[in-house]
């Protein structure tokens, strides 16, 4: 293999900077979808809708925290770490993530349910009840979204890394 020309870029160069401009325009697009449907939800809902919405919403984001378990550093960090040495391991890891992520989430899902009457209580909104109920059982497809991406950005960036030789030690993750 030749050496570099200055300015050349390799392909795990191309890929990080691909990957960097999907994450910004999925960032960008996800935080303007959200500001709209907060804009619509506000303008076309009462107060007290909007605000049990509101709440829900911080529910659900508490419960995925506390589901996660810190996974999503975690298994991007420890899979590109062990792709680079043995792709069992690395797929063990994500394998255990995904079922370690979906235990705690269904947990969470029905202490969620089943607390939800205690919720609306202590934080005085009577609509929280029902609202909570029906909007628990997306934690697990919340919190299995965030693992998978956690585990492609694993290897991606181990792909991204590139070896003496000028190419890339493994093409991907999957």
């Amino acid at each position: 293999m030749k050496p570099l020309e200055r300015g050349e870029e390799t392909l795990g160069g191309k890929v990080a900077k691909g990957g960097a401009g999907i994450v910004l325009a999925g960032t960008v697009l996800g935080m303007l979808l959200n500001f709209l449907t907060k804009a619509v939800l506000a303008r076309y809902y009462e107060r007290s809708q909007y605000g049990s919405f509101t709440l829900t919403v911080t529910v659900l984001s508490i419960a995925m925290t506390i589901a996660l378990l810190g996974l999503q550093n975690g298994l991007s960090r420890e899979i590109a770490r062990h792709l680079q040495r043995d792709r069992n391991v690395a797929l063990k890891l994500a394998s255990t993530g995904v079922l370690i992520g979906s235990s705690s989430s269904l947990a969470l899902t029905v202490l969620v349910f089943t607390l939800a009457p205690n919720l609306g209580n202590v934080l005085n909104d009577p609509h929280l009840n029902l609202v909570l109920r029906i909007a628990s059982p997306a934690l697990l497809p919340m919190v299995l979204t965030m693992i998978i991406v956690a585990i492609s950005r694993g290897g991606t960036e181990e792909s991204g890394k590139t070896s003496t030789t000028g190419t890339s030690s493994h093409s991907s993750f999957f």
